[in-house]
């Protein structure tokens, strides 16, 4: 994770339910939509707060069927614009599966996509060890490499992935 970024969890100004009405959405090479077409009304709830440099966001979740959904908003004059949702899966027990992850193209290489990425893998070290990728798109898997992602074996499968604890020996995974 990026040194240079900072969470609080402090709410001041800050509106705890935000609801979004979704259509068929583009976030850069991710496009979310339902078997229907559009989405529909989404509730994120308030997670954190964070920064980078002169930056400031905003993290929002909710969840979407049997997935969870993350919403990171750009707070520019204190005006929240939603740049960024994730799609990320905690049914298995150790993995939390990252579905899919986007930023709107005309925010694409501002920092945005490090500070979503580092603060979807803060939520997600919170109950599993692992971030896997799910069917990464080929030319963005320099990105994940950058940011500690690689070929992984874990007992349940193998997969591109991050180890979300940094102390974990991972020679227990080994048969």
């Amino acid at each position: 994770m990026p040194k240079d970024i900072e969470f609080t969890s402090e709410i001041s100004g800050i509106e705890e339910v935000v609801n979004e009405i979704l259509g068929v959405e583009t976030f850069g090479n991710l496009t979310m939509k339902s078997a229907d077409g559009v989405i529909g009304n989404v509730s994120f709830d308030f997670v954190s707060q964070l920064s980078r440099g002169n930056k400031s966001y905003v993290l929002r979740h909710s969840t979407y069927k049997r997935d969870d959904l993350f919403a990171l908003y750009l707070l520019q004059d204190d005006i929240p614009a939603l740049i960024g949702i994730a799609d990320v899966n905690f049914e298995e027990e150790l993995v939390s599966k990252l579905i899919g992850i986007g930023i709107r193209d005309e925010f694409k290489g501002q920092g945005h996509g490090t500070a979503f990425l580092a603060s979807i893998e803060r939520e997600c070290a919170k109950s599993n060890l692992f971030l896997l990728l799910h069917n990464p798109l080929f030319p963005i898997i320099p990105f994940y490499v950058g940011h500690g992602y690689r070929y992984l074996e874990y007992p349940d499968g193998s997969g591109f992935a991050k180890v979300l604890n940094p102390k974990f020996d991972e020679r227990l995974l080994m048969p």
